[in-house]
């Protein structure tokens, strides 16, 4: 069973920047795991007042959006604002749940993101992705296929997307996945007013309708994309991307 793995710093992250993608992927039998690093949310504007056990709750809610998706949660404890993408301690961590997993895709955020923590957990996951090495005693691993997710249109600085995986018959999924965040009202609603909009914009680029999701390479370890032969035609590759060859024929 091929496994691929999703990265996203906050809970609802891989929900919503490739929650289509990962559900597509499970519908096909591929194991799909989503690793969120920031367990700790405390200090965030938007967090539950007058509720003593948030974060635990929280948590359980994310491991359930995760399993209607047909995915596993793993969810690390690392403080908001206070993630470094170049501190070993993090790297090892990132790096034992990928030689563990030994993913054939992973997805992570993009690099230029302008949320700090989207950013250096997109900065640290990649470069564990790239070798386990730093593991004692362990052969290391390296990620095939290592892409980004795109965030909200308004964090995704700069991201200009390699490929568009189209959603439509994900949505109700998507929805349903993120209603189970009951703790946090303001995300249900920032996803029921943003991703069906981005989508549609998304889908605009190669679909004369419907819903799409965006992603971009960070790194390829192989000749060809898997992904055109899983997705068939809810796989499109954009412009320049077709003139690479990593997704052979496809269009």
């Amino acid at each position: 069973m091929p496994t691929a793995l999703m990265v996203g710093a906050h809970n609802e992250e891989c929900e919503y920047n490739c929650g289509g993608l990962a559900y597509k992927l499970s519908c096909q039998g591929w194991r799909v795991v989503f690793l969120n690093l920031i367990g700790d949310c405390s200090h965030w504007p938007m967090w539950p007042e007058g509720i003593s056990d948030g974060q635990e709750r929280i948590n359980q809610e994310a491991v359930e959006a995760a399993r209607r998706l047909g995915a596993e949660k793993v969810l690390l404890d690392f403080k908001s604002h206070h993630f470094d993408a170049h501190d070993p301690s993090c790297l090892k961590r990132i790096a034992e749940v990928i030689n563990g997993l030994k993913p054939e895709i992973m997805a992570t955020h993009w690099p230029q993101d302008t949320n700090c923590d989207h950013r250096e957990v997109g900065q640290a996951s990649f470069n564990a992705a790239q070798t386990t090495a730093l593991l004692p005693g362990r052969a290391g691993y390296v990620v095939p296929e290592v892409i980004a997710h795109e965030g909200y249109l308004y964090q995704s600085y700069h991201f200009t997307p390699d490929f568009y995986v189209r959603i439509d018959d994900c949505m109700d999924a998507l929805h349903h996945s993120f209603e189970a965040f009951e703790t946090y009202p303001a995300i249900v609603e920032e996803f029921e007013r943003i991703k069906p909009i981005q989508s549609l914009a998304r889908a605009a680029h190669v679909w004369s309708g419907g819903h799409a999701e965006a992603y971009a390479f960070l790194r390829f370890g192989r000749r060809l994309s898997v992904l055109p032969e899983v997705l068939g035609e809810d796989f499109c590759a954009s412009g320049f991307a077709r003139g690479t060859g990593l997704f052979g024929g496809s269009d």
